[in-house]
């Protein structure tokens, strides 16, 4: 039971750290502000080849004060981008078709 425990526990913090991967874009001679106005373009064009789907969702609460016969219901919205991860392959495929190499930052 206790090398389950071990194990899982392992398994758990390289899960969270294996999260926290950074990357870079780079391409040999080429600065960083090259980079930044390559990479808007890219997030640009992903934009409109997959333009935003928000999704609104809510959530209530409901309150009872001390007496129990008055409610009070409160609603919280939110607002998500559905296709947001869905863009990043497109910038991906656009650097590299302009040359650009990812990797990874420790």
């Amino acid at each position: 039971m206790k090398r389950r425990m071990t194990a899982l526990c392992i398994l758990s913090v390289t899960l969270l750290l294996s999260g926290c991967v950074q990357y870079k874009w780079v391409k040999p001679g080429v600065s960083d502000s090259e980079m930044n106005k390559k990479l808007t373009e890219c997030e640009a064009q992903a934009l409109i080849d997959l333009p935003p789907d928000n999704v609104v969702t809510s959530s209530s609460s409901e309150k009872k004060d001390k007496s129990k016969k008055k409610k009070d219901i409160s609603t919280s919205y939110s607002v998500e981008d559905a296709n947001e991860y869905r863009r990043e392959p497109l910038v991906d495929s656009c650097m590299f078709k302009s040359g650009w190499d990812k990797i990874e930052v420790k």
